[in-house]
């Protein structure tokens, strides 16, 4: 596979192209820009030289117009997508795209397609299932948006936000016994939680239950 010196643009592409199907360069660029773009910042005209790049390794194919413009359309091949799934980049893209059409009010439906499709590739990658734990949460789905946190933190056991997180759904829940556990799991990782319960706007600082996590 030829996939040792590709760059994280080849994977942006790469994973642009999984998701939504054929593009030209253009379709490439408008969909970066309204995604990943907010996030990452590189040369637009790298769009144009990039899917050639790919097509020539064999990880994308081309469809070109016969007359007129000539425009050429990529598509992704089996060993792009064999490529995805070996490599990390792909995941990121996935994600990075879910959180900007959160941010941009994207259609719920193209968010969660977006966090099914990062975690059925790589179900292990606790990033991904913060992230959707995070948009559920957002929804109002409190079970899965704590089912989300927990199996983030089963395979990333030191990922304080996730704690937190989950920390937070058991205090507003009512349960303080728990949420003051996973609070405590978060601080030990280092995680701010003072700071981190004054952005939730938790009127927290006079509670005594949360004391200790304000020295």
């Amino acid at each position: 596979m030829k996939n040792a010196t590709l760059p994280p643009s080849s994977y942006v592409v790469l994973g642009l192209l999984a998701v939504y199907g054929p593009m030209t360069p253009y379709d490439l660029k408008k969909s970066i820009d309204g995604s990943v773009g907010y996030f990452w910042s590189f040369p637009r005209a790298q769009l144009y030289v990039e899917p050639e790049r790919l097509k020539e390794l064999g990880l994308l194919t081309e469809e070109r117009e016969p007359e007129g413009r000539r425009r050429r359309t990529y598509s992704i091949a089996e060993e792009g997508r064999a490529t995805l799934r070996l490599r990390p980049y792909h995941l990121d893209a996935l994600n990075h795209t879910a959180i900007s059409l959160i941010r941009t009010g994207g259609e719920e439906k193209e968010v969660e397609a977006l966090f099914r499709r990062a975690i059925e590739t790589a179900p292990y990658y606790y990033k991904s299932l913060h992230n959707y734990g995070l948009f559920e949460r957002q929804r109002g789905n409190r079970a899965e948006a704590r089912r989300l946190f927990g199996s983030a933190i089963e395979h990333n056991p030191d990922h304080a936000s996730s704690y937190f997180c989950r920390g937070m759904l058991a205090w507003s829940g009512g349960d303080a016994a728990m949420a003051i556990d996973d609070f405590r799991q978060a601080k030990g990782l280092g995680y701010d939680v003072g700071k981190a319960l004054r952005s939730e706007r938790v009127s927290a600082e006079n509670d005594a239950r949360l004391a200790e996590f304000f020295r």
